[in-house]
């Protein structure tokens, strides 16, 4: 289920996924997930 709906592995991995989600008309809603201890560090990137 995670494969499904997670990006989860590498980076070039999430984004092979992405552009196929792309190529087949799929626009995902992307949410960052802080991590507990590095909340302010994680915020900043996203």
């Amino acid at each position: 289920m995670l494969d499904k709906f997670c990006l989860v592995g590498t980076p070039e991995k999430n984004l092979a996924r992405i552009q196929w989600l792309f190529d087949n008309n799929v626009y995902p809603i992307l949410y960052p997930l802080p991590r507990r201890k590095r909340m302010v560090e994680d915020h900043h990137p996203a």
